[in-house]
């Protein structure tokens, strides 16, 4: 290739780079140190040990936030890092799949600020480390079917590991990614079909080990919280009500209370987990944990329909379906009150209120509907699929669309049945990965056509 041909398109990407962090950075300055709610500032409270280091919270979430904090002095640290590793994702999608300068300026700036995304993406949560990490181990596993090279190996599987770390049903997403990736490997190797896939499975599962153990290792010596039993009690407490029995077992707290029935009615919410607490505690003594999960177990399978018709209304509100005027929680209403003074500095209190009431009408939109998203997944998992099948010269960019496709819904799916509350956070994966494999399998469309339009 041309010296001055290869310089002249690094150049381009940097200039690219350029622009897309100057607008999105420049957006998300006004709302530094980002979104902080409760859970936010538990996390900030164990980085500075006020508070003891527990699971509830992602210990590499705070150990990252620590580190950068004493790196660069400001508190802003880890919000700054996820923006970057989100704007990055997706610098490097469309600078794989686009040449133009200009498509590929606008392209990430279009999919950068879709409202969904760049909204959750203010936020200080574990969520936006997951979204912002997969987005990332996607572009590497794309360019990586496009250039090879170990570089963009060793940057999916490094963002792997953060998005599953940050958050535990992160794994489901990551499987997928890593299948692709394995499968990509060894298609490069030039692996014949039954040692392809084989070896594709089991890469991907010694992945997730590897994950697992990386995981324990950073979890090692940090107290052990029981967040199953929120799951589980909320999920005990829907079928109660429903029934208008008491379901709860005897030995979690609360369970003795006088009319606690009538209690656990006033105050439990069926969009979210935490309300019902109030009055009955998640959280057994340690010898009861594994009894828990069997006295939940016979919960659910003696009242099936009491407990799915619980879980449908979670999962729907989630959706964008049930809740009437706009998705639930879509986002935290700027940063709780706090000890450390943490407020935003680049913007008044009038300018806030009026962003988030801008902000609330934009969720209102049948745009913030994951529903929609679940749609267009699985129209692009059919059309990758079949191009697949019928042996696209673009077959391994199919492959990786589907494959983000599949984790998207994937999500979606499991939280159908571990969602704590019908956050709105909770989802965003699943509308990332709709997005983007979309826009994917277009341009490989077009591309097509063109193709043949030459010939």
């Amino acid at each position: 290739m041309d010296k001055n041909l290869l310089l002249g398109r690094k150049f381009s990407i940097v200039c690219v780079a350029f622009i897309a962090f100057a607008f999105g950075l420049s957006f998300a300055f006004f709302f530094s140190p980002g979104f902080m709610s409760f859970d936010s500032l538990q996390q900030y409270r164990q980085v500075h040990k006020i508070i003891p280091m527990t699971t509830a919270h992602p210990p590499i979430m705070a150990y990252t936030w620590g580190a950068l904090e004493e790196i660069f002095k400001s508190v802003s640290a880890l919000f700054w890092f996820h923006q970057l590793v989100y704007w990055s994702g997706l610098i490097i999608f469309a600078c794989v799949i686009f040449s133009s300068f200009w498509t590929r300026v606008l392209i990430i700036l279009f999919l950068g600020f879709w409202p969904p995304l760049i909204i959750s993406t203010l936020h200080v949560w574990k969520d936006v480390g997951m979204l912002a990490c997969l987005l990332l181990s996607f572009s590497a596993l794309l360019a990586y079917s496009k250039f090879e090279g170990k570089f963009w190996i060793i940057i999916a599987i490094a963002s792997m590991f953060y998005a599953a770390a940050v958050r535990i049903n992160g794994f489901i997403p990551v499987f997928i990614l890593s299948l692709c990736l394995c499968y990509l490997i060894a298609q490069k190797k030039g692996f014949s079909s039954y040692k392809l896939y084989f070896s594709s499975f089991f890469g991907a599962l010694a992945l997730l080990v590897i994950f697992f153990i990386g995981i324990s290792l950073v979890n090692k010596n940090i107290q052990k919280s029981y967040g199953l039993g929120t799951l589980l009690v909320w999920d005990i407490a829907a079928v109660s009500i429903d029934r208008d029995v008491n379901l709860f077992p005897s030995y979690l707290g609360g369970a003795s209370e006088p009319e606690l029935m009538e209690k656990v009615k006033k105050n439990n919410s069926n969009e979210a987990n935490y309300h019902v607490f109030s009055v009955i505690s998640p959280y057994p003594e340690p010898a009861y944990h594994s009894r828990l999960i069997r006295d939940w177990v016979t919960i659910v399978f003696e009242n099936p329909v009491e407990y799915l018709k619980h879980r449908f209304h979670v999962f729907l509100s989630l959706s964008g379906v049930h809740v009437k005027g706009a998705v639930y929680y879509p986002f935290h209403p700027g940063i709780d009150e706090n000890e450390f003074g943490l407020s935003f500095k680049n913007m008044t209190d009038v300018e806030m209120w009026k962003t988030l009431g801008f902000f609330s009408k934009i969720a209102s939109y049948p745009i913030y509907q994951a529903f929609y998203y679940y749609l267009l997944g699985i129209f692009v998992i059919f059309i990758g699929v079949l191009r697949v099948i019928r042996g696209s010269e673009y077959r391994e960019q199919y492959i990786v669309a589907t494959g983000l496709s599949v984790s998207g819904l994937l999500n979606a799916m499991s939280l159908f049945f571990i969602a704590t509350a019908a956050d709105f956070r909770y989802i965003t994966w699943s509308i990332e990965a709709a997005v983007l494999s979309a826009c994917l399998v277009a341009v490989l469309g077009i591309a097509e056509f063109r193709g043949k339009f030459k010939k």
